[in-house]
Formats: structure tokens, sequence, C-alpha cells
């Protein structure tokens, strides 16, 4: 809301000298700020500026917050010698009202008391007889003043909750108790921690002796100096010529074959697709058409190693086993058999040649390997817990102190074929160390507390194993306010 002052020099326009003025006849404004005592009211959502009505000059506007009109002039208090407004009573010349005493003037020299850091009050000062207790009151702490101070601070409510509590306790006082007597509170502490000792365990610290030596890389044929030559023990000739001919098989029953007879798949491309996947793994780009770009993205080795429209043709056909005579009831019938029937023979080729060209430590650890993928598949599983939580599961015995994988198989689902009776968390720990390789070499199998069980101990120690074993187990425990905890218990 603006207050809108016209000046006194009116032009021809028709404004009145009252100071009233229509929503017409205001066209310009002067913005000079300054404050008015008699102005005239005009609402702003009113006013409307338009050029063809008749101006008028205004000079003074000011703007407020009130929306009852004027500001209110200052405030004037009374004389209490007079009861009149507009003077104090010391300058007042009037008559004095009946009854009228002059105040007596505050003296001077008083010294002035200081101020408490707290609350900001005078101390009080009391007489050198008194005593003064915790608040600056004469008296001792607890007496009626203090009573009476706090009475005043308490709501009526509380007042009369506690006047009854004081009414009840004086009906039936607590026992007093005497000097040769010592009063006990019940309070509820948490238990204190035990160990217990089991007498059919027998735990054992420290690691057993042995005789045994672990040679590590083993049966490495002369003047493997080369990674190619490495590669070449893991992912040997037969294995890429077969890759090669069963993919060639599957692409010429094909309508529309991905390549032509003349050009057919070769073992040394197949070599060369698996090198680029490793490659891959390692320099890893956003996308993987990347590697071929013409930008800063494009990688001049592997446009050298295979071109981009030859390495997705055999990563859309490449096939262990060509399923093309296949009918699609055979296909289901083998499915349900073994998911992985496809490619059994190269998982048990891939997991023989790890194991033959390294010999693991005395340590071992069994644990699961998850193998990202997002496909139709019966032995897919998901794990929230996972950074990849769709994919295929595998379970793994490694070499402790290097982490090498010497031996796998991959988990089947709801179509694992294992022994009846036979436990799921048993029948990894069964499977992994069937192999010859890891008997009688005074071996420690370390598994967590998923695997461990007094069953896998027994077969593990047991011949023809002769196996150390050593796993975690969660302890159960009374208390249902923190999580479980862990031990490690010795199995020999």
């Amino acid at each position: 809301m603006y207050w809108l002052e016209p000046t006194s020099d009116s032009d021809s326009s028709g404004s009145s000298s009252n100071g009233a003025m229509s929503c017409g006849d205001m066209v310009s404004i002067d913005m000079n700020l300054s404050l008015s005592t008699s102005p005239a009211r005009i609402e702003d959502n009113s006013a409307e500026i338009n050029p063809p009505y008749p101006t008028a000059a205004i000079s003074r506007i000011q703007v407020t917050s009130s929306p009852r009109g004027a500001p209110k002039a200052p405030r004037q208090n009374k004389c209490k010698r007079c009861d009149e407004k507009g003077h104090q009573w010391k300058t007042c010349t009037n008559a004095a009202l009946p009854g009228w005493v002059q105040p007596e003037a505050k003296s001077t020299s008083a010294r002035r008391l200081p101020k408490s850091g707290i609350s900001g009050k005078k101390r009080k000062t009391p007489a050198p007889e008194q005593a003064v207790d915790s608040d600056g009151n004469a008296g001792v702490d607890g007496d009626e003043s203090d009573a009476e101070e706090q009475d005043v601070r308490l709501d009526p409510r509380e007042r009369a909750d506690r006047d009854a509590e004081n009414a009840e306790n004086n009906l039936n006082p607590a026992p007093t108790p005497t000097n040769d007597e010592v009063t006990w509170k019940e309070v509820s502490i948490n238990p204190i921690p035990t160990t217990e000792t089991r007498t059919t365990t027998t735990v054992q610290s420290g690691v057993p002796p042995t005789n045994q030596t672990y040679a590590g890389s083993v049966n490495i044929p002369d003047g493997t100096t080369d990674p190619g030559h490495f590669f070449d023990l893991l992912l040997d000739g037969p294995t890429c010529q077969r890759f090669a001919d069963q993919t060639n098989l599957y692409v010429r029953a094909q309508e529309i074959p991905a390549w032509s007879v003349s050009n057919p798949l070769s073992a040394d491309e197949v070599k060369r697709f698996f090198g680029l996947h490793f490659y891959m793994g390692i320099n890893q780009k956003p996308d993987r058409n990347l590697y071929w770009s013409k930008g800063i993205y494009g990688d001049l080795y592997v446009k050298q190693v295979m071109s981009r429209d030859r390495f997705m043709a055999i990563q859309a056909h490449l096939h262990w086993t060509d399923t093309s005579g296949l009918s699609q009831a055979d296909r289901k019938a083998k499915n349900k058999e073994d998911s992985f029937w496809t490619v059994r023979t190269f998982l048990d080729t891939l997991a023989l040649n790890f194991s033959r060209y390294f010999e693991c430590g005395r340590y071992l650890d069994i644990d699961e390997m998850t193998i990202p993928f997002k496909g139709r598949h019966s032995a897919r599983v998901y794990n929230p817990n996972k950074p990849n939580k769709w994919g295929l599961k595998a379970f793994c015995l490694n070499d402790a102190a290097t982490g090498y994988l010497t031996n796998f198989f991959m988990y089947l689902g709801k179509d694992e074929q294992r022994p009846a009776g036979m436990p799921a968390t048993l029948w990894p720990v069964i499977k992994l160390t069937e192999p010859a390789l890891y008997h009688e070499k005074d071996h420690i199998l370390c598994t967590d507390n998923w695997y461990t069980q007094v069953e896998g101990a027994v077969a593990v120690s047991s011949a023809p194993r002769s196996m150390h074993y050593v796993g975690t187990i969660k302890v159960a425990t009374e208390s249902t306010s923190g999580p479980s905890g862990y031990s490690t218990t010795f199995f020999t």
C-alpha cells in the first residue's frame, strides 16, 4: 500500500487542493522519498497509469506496511503530577493532584552493586550475622525461602501432584536406616561374558608340522618364457581347433551364413579372439566398438589383430558343440540333465589344465565365484549383496597364498546332481578335493561358516585325502540385541 501527497502547485489538470485526487488524475510520480504526516490514501491496485489522462505532479511518496491507514503518532506519557500529556512531572507547572507526593531523589554516592555473570541480576548483600545459601538468599539450602521460590515456579497441576505425593509419604514414611544397616538397590546389568570349553572338542593352536615341499609351477616345457607360450598351456591347440571346427559346422547350417565357405574360422583366429578378450579386460573402454573407432579411443593394436566385423561375427556364432542337427525336444532333454552340456567337456579341460601346470602350497581355500550374466539360463542366480547381482555361480578351489584357481565346477541350481542325503554345503568340499593330486600332501583346507561342518572335517581328514581342516563357525548367542559372534575352530 502506498501513501501519496500532491504538491501545492497543482497544474491545470483540476487536482483539488485538499489533497484528494482520483485514479484518473494520477499519471506520473516523482520518486522523492520522504515522510508525510497528512497524506491522501490511494490503493495501489486501483491506480492505473495511462498517458491520455490529465497529469498531476506528486512530490512525495511513503511506503508503509500498516494495513489500516496512516502510521500512528508517537506515544506521549502522562505526567505523574497533573495527569496530563506532553511533559514530565519535573517540569510540571499545573496544579498537583490530591495526594501527590514528590519522589525522593536518588543518592549518586551509593556504590553500584556488581551484576551476576549468569542471570544479570544484582546480588543480595545479607547481614554479616546471616548465612547465605547457594541461591544468594539468607539462610541455608532447603529452607522455607527455597521451598517458596520453587513453589512459585511450579505449574498448578504439578503443585497439586507434589502435595499429594508429600501427603502420601507422611502417612507411610520410609524406614530410616541405622548406622549398622546398609540399604541395597537392585540394578540390572549386562551379563559378564564367559568362556565355555567343551570336553568333546579338541582345540589345537598352531600349525601341524609337515615334511612336504610345494614346488609351485610344474610341468612347464623348456623355453616357455613368452606370455603367449603360457597362454598356449591353458588354451592349447586342440581346444582352439575344436572351437573352429564346431563353429564352422554351425555357420554352414544357417540360411544366411556369417562368413563364406572360402573364409572359414581357423584355430589361430580363435586364439586371437580369446586374446583380444583378455586385452579388453585389462584395457577397458566405455563401449566395445570404440576399440575400432577413428577418434582418441581407437586402439591400433586391436585393429591390427582383427577387424570389428570379424570379431562381432565370431562373438555371435562361437560354438563348442554343434547343435544345428538336434531337434528342440532333444535339446530340452539334454538341458534337463545338464544345463552346461554344450560346454561341459571344455570346462573340464580348462580345470584340468589349471591344475596340471601348478602345484598349490599347503593352504587351500574354497569359495564361490560369480560370472556376470543377465541372459536366460536355468542356473542363473541372484545375490543382492554381490557387486554383480545376476550371474552364473562356480565353486572354486584356490591356492590361499597366491590366489591361483586350481579347480572349479559350475553350479547347476535345482538340477544339481549329488549323492542322496549329502547336504548342499558339503558337496562342493567333497567334489573339489576329489582329484588325487591333493591327497596325502598335508594340505590345510580353509572354509568359511557356510561350508564348515563336522561331516566335512571327517571326510577331508580321513583317507584318501588325509588333509587338515580349518573353518569358521557361527556361534549362536542368547542375547538378541547384538549380532552373532564368530569363532575359529580347528579340526584335525
